[in-house]
């Protein structure tokens, strides 16, 4: 089977890419980036660099002799990122509508679209004492939390008219705070457990135990470690299901477990500064993964201290 990993220059493309290929699939990666700035680079994936997939032409030549696509292309990062970048995250919408066009010109029989709990309403996730598990159906009525959910939200529903229209396989998976290793860590698009790896690693090298956390550090979310993420991709692939669902993780911890599981692996304490005027987003967010079981009878499970443990390592010798 021929594959193509669109934003495979990306954090999560690149680590798609090296699964895939263990696997035995033909692999063809593509990215807007140049070839140097790519987190990863596989040698025995076709790698097509510069390739701006805003473009219809660029789709139609990156989708052709394909039949499976991982579409994994956006402008993304952090919180910090998505919230101060709204013009970039709703142009996106352009590579999947031109993508899944040209993946129907090509004949490509399956599509999959990485979509993202931001698309869930904004009211149910207000409170992170009374936390709310949120099911696929919470997305309606809609009220993403930025124009990068509204983006996701919208590319969801263009994939499924593809599918009833053109008889395409899609699979819709809303990620849920994938992180991990080989990704941004200190040039303003890390997510939080980047962030907060490096920021601990950088007291520790500089002998000034204070850290700034973003908001009070009750906060909570379900963070999922990229290996659970991809093999949920590949699991989902291969799967008879063509409706959104959660991928992610379903133990909830807040911003403040997240800087105790890295005061265990680090062996020391924290000053924590609260910047509570930083952005933050929603005050609890976590997936119910009640149909990912049933569908997949699979769930993501590798804990922070999992994560965390492979973040210091990865980021200690670039600090």
């Amino acid at each position: 089977m021929r594959v193509l990993v669109t934003g495979s220059g990306g954090f999560l493309g690149g680590h798609l890419v090296k699964k895939l290929i263990q696997q035995g699939f033909e692999v063809r990666a593509a990215d807007i980036k140049p070839l140097d700035e790519w987190f990863q680079v596989h040698r025995e994936s076709e790698n097509i660099d510069n390739t701006n997939l805003r473009l219809k032409d660029n789709c139609d030549k990156v989708s052709k002799n394909i039949d499976l696509i991982f579409n994994l292309a956006c402008d993304h990062g952090g919180i910090g990122h998505i919230m101060n970048n709204h013009y970039e995250c709703m142009k996106d919408v352009l590579i999947n509508s031109h993508l899944i066009d040209s993946a129907v010109e090509n004949n490509v029989s399956k599509y999959l679209y990485t979509s993202s709990a931001c698309v869930y309403n904004t009211n149910l996730q207000l409170d992170a004492e009374n936390e709310i598990k949120l099911k696929e159906q919470d997305a309606y009525p809609a009220l993403p939390d930025s124009q990068y959910g509204w983006e996701k939200l919208y590319s969801e529903m263009v994939c499924k008219q593809y599918m009833i229209k053109h008889g395409i396989k899609i699979f819709l998976p809303r990620i849920h705070g994938c992180y991990g290793t080989h990704n941004h860590f200190n040039d303003g698009k890390e997510k939080a457990p980047n962030a907060l790896t490096r920021k601990s690693l950088e007291a520790i090298k500089n002998g000034d135990m204070n850290i700034n956390i973003w908001g009070d550090g009750n906060q909570r979310r379900s963070f999922m470690y990229f290996e659970d993420c991809i093999n949920g991709l590949i699991k989902l692939s291969e799967s008879n299901f063509h409706e959104p669902i959660n991928l992610g993780s379903s133990a909830s911890v807040s911003i403040n477990d997240c800087v105790d599981a890295l005061e265990r692996l680090l062996k020391t304490k924290f000053n924590r500064i609260y910047d509570k005027s930083a952005t933050q987003g929603v005050r609890s967010r976590n997936s119910d993964n009640t149909l990912i079981k049933k569908i997949l009878n699979w769930e993501p499970d590798l804990d922070i201290d999992y994560g965390f443990g492979n973040l210091i390592e990865h980021i200690k010798p670039k600090i």
